[in-house]
């Protein structure tokens, strides 16, 4: 189907009589269909992109700039709260439509534009806080309360939340930092646009279209990131994300002491950052303010829940409870499964909270009871309770705080993988280096015997000590390394210069060689004919007598012959012997030569060899230096598979090996 086919999201869930909530479930269905049957925390873009092929609305791609606003629409139609979402979307619908009360706020660099105006409720009423214009905050505070003192923490935090992304070293491998006392309490500072804490934060309120500060929540601090309770068959389960090392709030700014009724961040807002340290007696009493909800009576616990949610709808829920009368939070807290299921009233999703933060309230009260039972009994078992003290008691290790600190980074990065600077930096490493070399350091330090098997298992955990940007780390990235290959090749060169001046050298004293040996054989036989004149001179007298073969043969014709005298036999020995002295010279002297030629001529040939071998070391750096870096394959670079048991003697690891 063609692409001008297509409707926008405005004329798809508009009708007639104004909003069409009909397609506006339809859209929350089919998306609940795609996501395996739940809203799921984090947006699936690619789930809403098939419900807009599959229904015919149009939204934006790369060509077509100007459907920016309806694809955002179409991720309102899908948020977890189905009232926000509906009020959300008919906000954005009214601001599409050309009123004079619209108002609209400049589009920002790296969230989508928002469009604001009072929304109503799904029925058409409106209250009193629902009429009550959104306020638009352009400045704000963020508190960066560090719960745990540890230098660790101290250097993440000024090296990676505050830090801008492209400067950021994710590594800990630096020094770690001592919690300065300028840092806490100073006067708030603006926080650079590029850091990971500015964009957190942008990117948590993106999550909230419209916050609704109460008298009793919300009204003076908005907790960022609050911890996952979740309730199963087995156990009650709560996960905080930040690992319990700072909390992160936002604030009203100057002299603001309250946040307006409803409000939100402006594209352009200014985030002020100051840090602060909560003491030991705030962090036991005081971890979350959502963490002890007032149980004293019904309207209050229900109040605090909807806070914690960030809805309005408190006094719906408490009618749909007293309408099942439901008057106290006994009540609520005696109800079973089934029960629950009976009020008519209350949505499906208002039974999830409701129940999830009943159950907690009673875990709670039942471990409230179980440390008094405790406490009562500590006499009386004294052994026990000090070994329960010191397990309970032990603090965490620095292996440990570093992995926390890491989760914390993985945590944040997720949330920005959209941002375009998060996308150039690339993923994280899935382990801190540092983590795995203090892990089998207190290893070693409780007395585990090494083995010679703590190597192999550190190289077990290497390949996931590798980020992405070490995988795809370019020359123009690091200069130290392209100087060092251009140092290499610069040494290469002055190699190559030196043995090419050695080999000219040696070809010339090989020639010269050559030469002196064609001049001694040469000699030799200007000696050998003037000792041949000279015998024919000694013996022209006696014609009789002809060379024959040898000197010795020679002379012994001479005795046989009648005509000869001693002197001309006299003669002649003495010239045999000259001759012999003077030939036995030459060739030892050829012989020499001839030698250091040979010696010469494995020389050059041992200078050609190495002016080869450093060609081709030349070459192989010219062809480094001058290939444009490939992209590193992540497939390549892959953990072994296995586990690692760790534990003391006679914990069943080897039984769980079989």
């Amino acid at each position: 189907m063609s692409r001008n086919q297509f409707i926008s999201i405005v004329d798809y869930l508009q009708s007639d009589e104004g909003f069409n909530s009909k397609n506006f479930t339809i859209i929350r269905d089919e998306y609940q269909k795609e996501c395996d049957g739940s809203f799921p925390v984090f947006m699936n873009e690619s789930a809403l992109k098939k419900i807009a092929q599959k229904l015919k609305i149009k939204i934006n791609n790369d060509d077509d700039d100007d459907d920016d606003d309806d694809f955002g629409i179409l991720r309102d139609c899908v948020m977890p709260n189905p009232h926000d979402s509906q009020s959300t979307v008919q906000c954005k619908l009214k601001s599409r439509i050309p009123v004079n009360t619209s108002v609209t706020v400049e589009n920002s660099h790296h969230f989508p534009p928002q469009v604001y105006s009072p929304p109503t409720t799904t029925n058409g009423s409106s209250s009193s806080e629902s009429n009550e214009a959104i306020k638009l905050l352009t400045d704000i505070d963020c508190l960066v309360n560090i719960k745990k003192v540890l230098p660790e923490v101290s250097t993440f935090i000024h090296s990676f939340l505050l830090k801008p992304i492209p400067q950021i070293n994710e590594s800990l491998q630096g020094s770690v930092e001592s919690i300065s006392n300028s840092i806490i309490d100073q006067k708030p500072f603006i926080l650079d646009a590029q850091c990971p804490l500015y964009l957190f934060v942008r990117e948590q309120m993106f999550k909230y279209p419209v916050v609704v500060s109460v008298s009793h929540s919300n009204s003076t601090r908005f907790r960022l990131v609050e911890p996952i309770r979740l309730n199963d068959d087995f156990d009650k389960w709560e996960y905080d994300h930040l690992r319990g090392l700072f909390d992160l709030e936002l604030v009203p700014h100057d002299s603001n002491s309250k946040f307006p009724s409803r409000w939100h961040l402006a594209d352009n807002v200014s985030i002020y950052c100051r840090i602060t340290i909560i003491n030991s007696n705030e962090q036991i009493g005081s971890s979350s303010r959502f963490d002890r909800l007032h149980a004293d009576s019904l309207d209050a616990f229900v109040r605090n829940v909807c806070a914690q949610e960030n809805n309005d709808r408190s006094g719906d829920w408490l009618k749909a409870l007293k309408a099942a009368d439901i008057f106290h939070f006994e009540h609520l807290a005696s109800l079973d499964r089934t029960e629950w299921d009976r009020i008519p009233l209350l949505s499906v999703n208002a039974k999830r909270i409701l129940r999830a933060e009943v159950d907690r309230q009673r875990t709670n009260i039942v471990g409230e009871q179980r440390r008094h039972v405790i406490t009562n009994t500590i006499d009386e078992n004294k052994e026990e309770n000090s070994l329960l003290n010191i397990s309970e008691n032990q603090s965490p290790s620095i292996s440990e705080h570093y992995a926390d600190i890491h989760l914390v980074k993985l945590y944040m990065w997720h949330l920005l993988h959209d941002q375009p600077t998060v996308k150039k930096f690339g993923n994280l490493a899935k382990i801190e280096t540092k983590c795995v070399d203090a892990a089998f350091k207190e290893m070693q330090c409780e007395g585990y015997a090494d083995d010679g098997l703590f190597l192999r298992m550190k190289e077990f955990f290497l390949p996931l000590t590798i980020s992405q940007k070490e995988l795809n780390l370019q020359w123009s990235s690091d200069g130290h390394i392209q100087r060092a290959w251009s140092e290499k090749r610069n040494k290469l060169l002055e190699n190559i210069k030196e043995l090419d001046t050695k080999l000219k050298e040696e070809i010339k004293v090989f020639k010269k060689y050559s030469d002196d040996i064609g001049k001694a054989e040469q000699n030799i036989i200007d000696k050998e004919r003037q000792y041949s004149s000279t015998v024919s001179m000694i013996t022209s007298n006696n014609r009789n007598t002809r060379p024959t073969g040898t000197i010795d043969r020679f002379l012994e014709s001479i005795r046989r012959s009648k005509r000869h005298s001693k002197e001309q036999v006299a003669a002649l020995r003495l010239a045999y012997t000259e001759w012999e002295k003077c030939k036995s010279d030459l060739l030892e002297k050829l012989n020499s030569l001839r030698d250091k030629k040979i010696a010469s001529r494995t020389q050059i040939m041992n200078l050609e060899n190495q002016i080869e071998e450093e060609k081709v070391r030349l070459n192989l750096i010219e062809t480094t230096l001058n290939t444009p870096q490939q992209p590193v394959d992540n497939q390549l670079v892959k953990p072994p598979r296995g586990l690692v048991l760790y534990g003391p003697p006679g914990k069943l690891k080897c039984l769980i090996c079989l």
